[in-house]
């Protein structure tokens, strides 16, 4: 899904960065406790983990024990090459395995979700376990991205003739990403699943996705976007996106944004 050193360096052009400006302006919205449990899905390479949310946690709690997980065992196993922390735990672990999350039932005070379940598929079973593992009155803190321009791109090039046959169970083809109002498809599963005093903002940032360079740098990192296309047509693939996202951004400089959803819910 994705390639970890590659996704490290993406992150760092604006993903982290943004983050840490989104973290630092709600940060209000958090209601701290003497002792936290705290539960991270899609940790990634741990950089955020380490460097937004440990050190925001830190500055506000003096006990707590955190647990950052990811689907995959390559970006766990360079957290754990990169990062340590003596409050951490990093986990390969999937929110999807329903007898896994049995084992930490109203076990943690806080859920943090950094640009994660945008593309977690089957979002009735993951908003019940985030649900079950989360004690009564615990606070869930996710940031998705609902557009961007390589978003905008892997949209429209899998619509295309050419491309849409191996794009149709793309992951980055999720039913947010294909929602009319992807805010509103995702609150509504949260309440679905229980979760009350739901509130959500919009965060818009500019980025530095505007020429071919900068995009091509920055959308390897997604090995999803092409990992259904056959080997000999990837390079040409991914030239199509980034030659069409400087072609749209000299059009239009406001096609470099990038849209975030910023949702904090309480158990």
């Amino acid at each position: 899904m994705y390639d970890p050193k590659l996704y490290r360096e993406a992150c760092g052009y604006f993903l982290r960065p943004h983050t840490k400006k989104i973290i630092n302006y709600y940060s209000n919205l958090l209601n701290w406790n003497q002792n936290e449990n705290i539960l991270e899905i899609g940790c990634g390479d741990g950089s955020t983990t380490i460097e937004v949310l440990v050190d925001l946690i830190s500055k506000n709690v003096s006990n707590f024990n955190y647990l950052a997980t990811d689907l995959l065992q390559p970006m766990i196993n360079l957290a754990k090459n990169d990062y340590f922390h003596e409050r951490v735990q990093f986990k390969q672990a999937d929110i999807l395995d329903e007898e896994l999350w049995l084992n930490y039932k109203e076990c943690f005070t806080k859920i943090f979700s950094i640009l994660c379940f945008m593309v977690v598929p089957n979002p009735t079973i993951w908003v019940k376990n985030i649900y079950n593992v989360l004690k009564q009155n615990g606070q869930i803190f996710l940031i998705l991205t609902s557009t961007n321009p390589m978003m905008k791109q892997h949209l429209s090039l899998s619509q295309q003739e050419k491309w849409s046959k191996y794009q149709k169970s793309n992951l980055f083809l999720s039913d947010y990403f294909l929602s009319d109002n992807p805010t509103s498809w995702i609150t509504q599963h949260l309440k679905n699943g229980g979760f009350k005093d739901i509130q959500q903002y919009e965060i818009v940032y500019d980025t530095n996705l505007k020429d071919f360079k900068s995009a091509m740098q920055f959308v390897k990192a997604f090995t999803s976007l092409n990992e259904n296309i056959p080997e000999e047509l990837k390079d040409e693939y991914l030239n199509e996106m980034c030659e069409n996202i400087e072609k749209e951004v000299l059009n239009d400089e406001k096609y470099s944004y990038i849209s975030y959803d910023f949702i904090t819910a309480r158990k």
